[in-house]
This record gives C-alpha cells, sequence and structure tokens, in this order.
C-alpha cells in the first residue's frame, strides 16, 4: 500500500508502482486522500480505480479481506 501525498509527483508513485511488481508484488493500492479514491495495480498489468465509497480486496493475495476505502482513509 502507497499512500500518496500531495508533494508526490504521479510518475514517481508509478515507479515505485513498477519496482513492486517486479519484485513480484502480486497487487498493490495506491491510496490518494486528496480525491479520496484508490487505485489498484495487479502484477498482470490490470488496473482499477475504487470510489470514496469503494472497499478494498484483497482479491487472492489475502483472501477474504476486504474493508471500506473510507475507513482507511479517514
Amino acid at each position: 500500500m502507497e499512500i500518496a501525498s500531495p508533494d508526490d509527483a504521479p510518475a514517481d508513485v508509478l515507479a515505485k508502482v513498477a519496482d513492486w511488481l517486479a519484485a513480484g508484488v502480486r497487487l498493490v493500492w495506491v491510496l490518494d486522500p486528496a480525491r479520496v479514491q484508490a487505485r489498484v495495480h495487479r502484477r498482470d498489468g490490470g488496473q482499477s480505480l475504487i470510489a470514496d465509497d469503494g472497499m478494498l480486496s484483497g482479491e487472492d493475495v489475502l483472501p477474504g479481506f476486504s474493508c471500506s476505502l473510507r475507513d482507511v482513509l479517514s
């Protein structure tokens, strides 16, 4: 999980995500408190956007895990 700060350049955050995925991490959540959203990056290249009322899911990495994005960002 990466929590983006207002000073983080998007390219820098994406570079970190790419490094983690290249190292074998299967699932990365990038939380954006300013926009109240999260972007999910998967090792297979898949991505999805979680809106403020959405749920973060552990998918096949943490089966059964889920939590409200609002709970994480509040």
